[in-house]
């Protein structure tokens, strides 16, 4: 994923954006060679975002089948018989991703160090399987969804 924000004079957010899905997959040339495949998917825009607000980016979705024969050996291989020693599987799976993003307008250093820090504590938090982002309360700290819009709280005593 590649993101260039712009910021313009109002605080909208222009971003152009390119993402890009890559697989592999091999065939098979001869006996002794294999050959490699890449499979590479790539969507681009552009679009206006305002600060702090979520955008929803989908579209990217691949489809992939695979064919499998298993069966007795020899059994399998006899011409007009094979079929009842013998088992072939067609699987398919679909995948479609679909990103979030919020940009944010850091408008000095001590924004920036409180979205860091907001980041990596909701970060820690959901991995050791805590709260989400916007449930998070800090005791003595503040509770919002975005460090900017900071409400103080108030321990009890």
């Amino acid at each position: 994923l590649k993101v260039k924000p712009q910021v313009n004079d109002s605080g909208l957010v222009s971003l152009d954006i390119s993402q890009e899905v890559s697989t592999y997959s091999t065939i098979s040339l001869s006996a002794q060679q294999d050959d490699i495949i890449l499979n590479k998917t790539v969507a681009t825009t552009s679009l206006v975002v305002q600060d702090g607000h979520t955008i929803v980016i989908g579209g990217l979705i691949r489809e992939d089948t695979s064919k499998s024969k298993s069966g007795i050996p020899l059994l399998s291989k006899i011409p007009l018989l094979g079929y009842l020693f013998g088992n072939t599987d067609n699987e398919g799976s679909r995948t479609e991703i679909i990103i979030l993003l919020t940009p944010y307008v850091l408008k000095n250093q001590q924004d920036a160090k409180a979205l860091s820090t907001e980041m990596i504590d909701n970060f820690t938090d959901e991995s050791n399987g805590g709260v989400r982002k916007g449930q998070l309360i800090k005791k003595g700290g503040y509770v919002g969804k975005h460090p900017l819009e900071k409400k103080e709280i108030v321990p009890d005593e």
